[in-house]
């Protein structure tokens, strides 16, 4: 699976993992993706959204929104594999 690590001297260190899944849905034309963070201690969802690509800046949105809404992660470090 791929991983990111966030971590600051002022801040924990929050450990999450990136999931992409792809979905083929019969009555819409293309795939579908679902692009989750979470947490890895918790499984907690730090963010997740529904995507016709997997491109970077899909990614991108994502971890963007887990930053936002976890204000301790001060940096993120992230490995992807796309879906197969």
């Amino acid at each position: 699976m791929p991983s990111c690590q966030a971590a600051s001297q002022n801040a924990r260190s929050v450990k999450c993992k990136i999931y992409i899944e792809k979905y083929l849905i019969p009555e819409i034309k293309g795939s579908f993706y679902v692009i989750t963070v979470m947490d890895a201690f918790s499984r907690a969802v730090l963010s997740s959204g529904i995507f016709q690509g997997q491109d970077l800046a899909r990614v991108l949105i994502i971890l963007y929104a887990s930053v936002e809404r976890n204000k301790e992660m001060r940096a993120v470090l992230s490995f992807l594999r796309p879906a197969s």
